[in-house]
């Protein structure tokens, strides 16, 4: 709350913004909405069962209303997979020393570790703090989607797909993966959401 609070008052918006702290269960009884955004960033893949949890943002969703939804990409993140696991065994029986487990085992990654060979995707060693480093090693539950489960997860819940954000969404263009043939004729004959999967699999980098 303090962080928006600081984000409207530095956009001398403040007196435009109504603040309002909860849980997201209890959005229905609230007395809130219906909202034509609501932004949900870093939120659903810390709780257990991501449908159930988006039920409430889509009963204060006008009926055009658009979700803002951020999860994390399974094939741009194989390193950090990797590396979360291996911190869960170390850590196994631990309470309190994991921040310097985890940095113990950054420094010294070998060449061969798929976190090191991605460092364009997460530059692990440009001096990040304990924070970062808790969010992206050391998380309880932070699980990975590909396209396809995105696509489950919104037939679920009765929401469908309008499009990816800017910066990831030719990477989820067929045309531009695939831009000749025969692989473009072949492609094309796939469903949109298969055309989405394709082109995932391709780049293998989407975080």
């Amino acid at each position: 709350m303090l962080v928006a609070q600081q984000r409207a008052r530095v956009r001398g918006i403040e007196d435009k913004v109504d603040g309002v702290q909860g849980s997201l269960l209890d959005l229905q009884q609230m007395d809130l909405g219906p909202f034509d955004y609501i932004n949900c960033s870093g939120v659903l893949h810390h709780l257990e069962d991501p449908a159930a949890r988006l039920a409430p943002l889509k009963s204060v969703l006008k009926k055009e209303g658009t979700i803002g939804l951020m999860l994390y990409g399974r094939y741009g993140r194989i390193g950090i997979d990797q590396l979360q696991k291996l911190m869960r065994l170390i850590n196994h029986d631990l309470d309190g020393q994991e921040l310097e487990n985890a940095h113990a085992v950054i420094d010294r990654l070998p060449a061969t570790n798929w976190c090191k060979r991605a460092l364009d995707l997460f530059p692990i060693y440009e001096q990040l703090g304990d924070t970062e480093i808790y969010d992206l090693l050391l998380h309880k539950r932070d699980p990975t989607y590909t396209v396809t489960d995105v696509y489950e997860l919104l037939d679920r819940c009765g929401l469908q797909l309008v499009e990816h954000t800017k910066d990831q969404r030719p990477l989820y263009e067929s045309g531009f993966a695939f831009p000749e043939p025969p692989l473009r004729t072949q492609i094309e004959k796939l469903s949109r959401r298969e055309q989405q999967a394709a082109t995932e699999l391709f780049w293998g980098a989407i975080t």
